[in-house]
């Protein structure tokens, strides 16, 4: 599924970030649930942008069940990635967009990190580092073959009491030198 402009702008909420980036771990959780993640969004606030999610095409109801009386729904996220074989996006603006969104996800999830108390970066394998590589086309498919290899294994893991959830980010571009007028 390619996310329309109007669904990346949709995403480009802090609140709808966070509720997005709650479901990521193929958890599928009602309102209520979301709340007890976000307890810092008012539930008015939480169904308005739990709304407008769905309506974007981010978010699905997952199932339905009767509450006394009402209906309680369980949201999915949507594939937010791109098919295999997907036309590639020409539109630089659209691949900015999506840039300024990982790199917006990752400083909001750094700044809850350091809020949350005193940080404990070896504990809790906290690190960034930018890493030259000079590789040939075909060495650096050998590179993403191996991470996908080694990474595989741990992505579909489920939830238990003993895992605690960790983002791993990547970035991965050529280098460009900027020349003096830029």
């Amino acid at each position: 599924m390619v996310m329309s402009t109007s669904a990346v702008d949709v995403l480009l909420h802090p609140i709808r970030l966070r509720i997005v980036r709650s479901l990521v771990p193929s958890r599928d959780l009602t309102v209520a649930e979301l709340a007890s993640e976000l307890p810092d969004v008012p539930p008015a606030t939480l169904y308005r942008h739990v709304k407008k999610l769905v309506q974007a095409g981010l978010i699905a109801t997952a199932s339905e069940r009767a509450v006394r009386g009402a209906t309680e729904r369980r949201y999915r996220l949507v594939a937010l990635l791109r098919e295999p074989n997907a036309e590639p996006l020409r539109i630089h603006d659209d691949h900015l967009r999506y840039f300024i969104t990982f790199v917006a996800t990752l400083i909001d999830d750094f700044a809850a990190y350091l809020a949350a108390g005193e940080p404990d970066y070896e504990r809790d394998g906290v690190g960034y580092r930018q890493l030259p590589l000079l590789l040939s086309d075909a060495e650096f498919r050998r590179v993403t073959k191996a991470l996908d290899g080694a990474i595989g294994p741990f992505v579909s893991l489920p939830p238990s009491p003993k895992r605690k959830l960790r983002y791993l980010n990547t970035i991965v571009m050529p280098a460009h030198t900027r020349s003096a007028s830029s």
